[in-house]
């Protein structure tokens, strides 16, 4: 699974997966390590639903709770538009010191 997130994080391409009861696609961003060992995907929802009912901005999906990952080979929309989630750039920090270990990171200066 680590290396299709990876490669998706290279290309660009959206992830569709179900998330506790719950379907999302989502833009990956960032493949990391938290400190308390947990690996997880960071990135803007993009599409899907969610517990609260709105559509979030930037997100963390735990890697044990993901089932029926898929790769959506399309460009990154945000609910039609071509423009990325408003508050993904002030939030993408791959240098944060939340993340114990970064297995893959798209590059800030690509966003």
């Amino acid at each position: 699974m680590q290396d299709t997130i990876c490669s998706a994080i290279e290309a660009g391409d959206n992830l569709e997966f179900d998330y506790e009861k719950h379907h999302r696609i989502v833009t990956p961003l960032i493949l990391f390590r938290s400190q308390d060992g947990d690996t997880s995907i960071g990135g803007p929802q993009v599409g899907g639903s969610s517990e609260s009912g709105n559509m979030s901005y930037w997100r963390t999906f735990n890697l044990d709770k993901i089932d029926s990952l898929t790769v959506q080979n399309k460009e990154n929309t945000v609910h039609g538009s071509d423009q990325i989630m408003p508050d993904t750039v002030e939030k993408y920090n791959p240098d944060s010191e939340k993340y114990e270990e970064v297995i893959c990171a798209k590059d800030p200066s690509e966003l």
